[in-house]
């Protein structure tokens, strides 16, 4: 079916789920913490719906950037003398800034694709420290968190419309998120499927089951296969932790596991069925052909995505690494400049190639398979970039971690504790296998960092103020 022809009646009929949510905050008590964070939350989560209506998708990404500015600058500027601020992991993102400058400085990269550089990558975590030094009211927390889910929510309508006006199972299109990008659509559903798996395993209602169903059927309306590997991964993990810190009886854990099971038979069986790529009709409903299937995807995995390169996700990793041992201690120290696979007119290379998969094909001979984050900083600030970040990153979570030692008593805190765990695993499978998604100004980024910025205070909050104190709070 050609795209260019389901365009716009479908991300402009997908996107009227997004209307009752609108509604919604439109009636509530609008303080300048929830306004701010909110408005950005609406803007990136219709990033792909504003595009398809005639919005330039970089208007929509500055625009979301002035937001993620304004909350930095309230956060962390506005009211300074109030109170201390922190920002958790600050010095060893300072050096990998630092180094990042080094690195394009000694390879002759222009100053202007290393800001671009650092706007790719740099961004949401503004956003991260922006939220964290707020003060933000419990009322102004509960409304932020409803939101988030209302639009989280509100995708799998919109992929359920998509599938209903294409009738086909097709990646574009990413339920109202974005236009392209397809591996939005598996870490979104992976973070839903988190949240969703955590409610259930902490409180037993089966209404959350039937979210984890929805967030499941999310991914495979994008006809993403990933999910048949990473949903029993993540099913297996949120289980595996809860029934260590936190249950009493394990023939719960017996039940579960066979729930398990159902669902992972259930998810195979149905992305063969669904997904054209996986069976020999090559059609949605084809015929239930496993061998078939783990050929395929073998295939996929150590080379691409079909025909276009020769390697693969699964090779893609010691290809690199090898190039950069057998280059220079230089390349293999601090990559090969940073900023020079940014995707901008100010990037000669990229012009030339077309795309950011075309140049490091074009230029390593590795193209979908150097697709993931850590790949991404490996070829440009590399060993040392990539040490450093990740030294930053688990600084973060190790500080947002800390909120969570006492989790033992309140279904909420236990909650939360397994969903902490959940979107911080989807954080590294995604940084280390699968894209970079994690890493941008993307809706499945601001929940991560959202969550973690509160995680600090949700822990504290009194879930039994009056409406008066909340009132007095703001």
């Amino acid at each position: 079916m050609n795209d260019a022809f389901i365009v716009n009646p479908l991300m402009v009929v997908a996107g009227i789920v997004l209307i009752p949510v609108f509604i919604w905050f439109a009636r509530q008590r609008l303080t300048k913490n929830v306004l701010l964070i909110g408005a950005l939350f609406c803007l990136v989560f219709s990033a792909g719906t504003l595009e398809v209506i005639g919005l330039n998708n970089s208007i929509i990404r500055i625009v979301s950037e002035i937001f993620v500015l304004l909350i930095f600058a309230k956060g962390v500027l506005i009211g300074a003398k109030k109170k201390k601020r922190v920002f958790p992991g600050f010095f060893w993102l300072l050096l990998f800034i630092i180094l990042s400058v080094l690195s394009a400085t000694l390879n002759e990269i222009n100053s202007i694709s290393v800001l671009l550089f650092f706007r790719d990558y740099l961004v949401v975590f503004l956003f991260f420290y922006g939220v964290l030094n707020l003060t933000l009211s419990f009322y102004e927390y509960q409304r932020l968190k409803t939101l988030l889910l209302y639009l989280c929510m509100a995708q799998i309508g919109a992929n359920i419309i998509k599938y209903l006006v294409v009738r086909d199972i097709i990646e574009p299109y990413i339920g109202t998120m974005a236009v392209l990008g397809g591996s939005i659509t598996v870490i979104f559903a992976l973070i839903g499927t988190s949240y969703a798996l955590s409610n259930y395993l902490v409180s037993k209602k089966r209404i959350h089951l039937l979210w984890v169903l929805g967030f499941m059927l999310f991914s495979l309306l994008g006809g993403k296969r990933a999910s048949v590997v990473y949903f029993p991964i993540l099913f297996l993990l949120l289980s595996y932790i809860y029934q260590r810190r936190f249950e009493q009886f394990k023939l719960r854990g017996v039940k579960r596991f066979a729930l398990f099971t159902i669902f992972t038979l259930g998810l195979i069986y149905l992305s063969v069925r669904l997904m054209p790529s996986l069976n020999k009709e090559r059609k949605v409903w084809g015929s239930f052909d496993i061998a078939y299937a783990l050929d395929y995807t073998e295939r996929y995995v150590t080379t691409g995505a079909g025909a276009i390169d020769a390697v693969g996700r699964s090779e893609a990793p010691i290809y690199i690494l090898n190039m950069l041992i057998d280059d220079n201690p230089y390349s293999l120290m601090l990559g090969y400049g940073a900023g020079h696979l940014v995707k901008s007119s100010f990037n000669e290379q990229m012009v030339k190639s077309g795309s950011q998969q075309e140049l490091s094909e074009q230029l390593y001979g590795v193209g979908y398979g150097a697709r993931t984050t850590i790949l991404q900083f490996l070829l440009q600030v590399g060993i040392l970039g990539v040490s450093i970040f990740l030294i930053y990153i688990s600084r973060v979570v190790i500080y947002c971690k800390k909120s969570f030692k006492d989790a033992k008593s309140r279904w909420e805190s236990q909650r939360n504790y397994l969903f902490f765990i959940g979107v911080v695993f989807v954080y590294f499978l995604d940084v280390f296998t699968y894209s970079t998604t994690m890493s941008g100004l993307r809706a499945p980024a601001l929940v991560l960092f959202f969550f973690l910025a509160l995680c600090q205070r949700v822990e504290m909050y009194n879930y039994f103020l009056t409406s008066k104190s909340n009132k007095n709070n703001e």
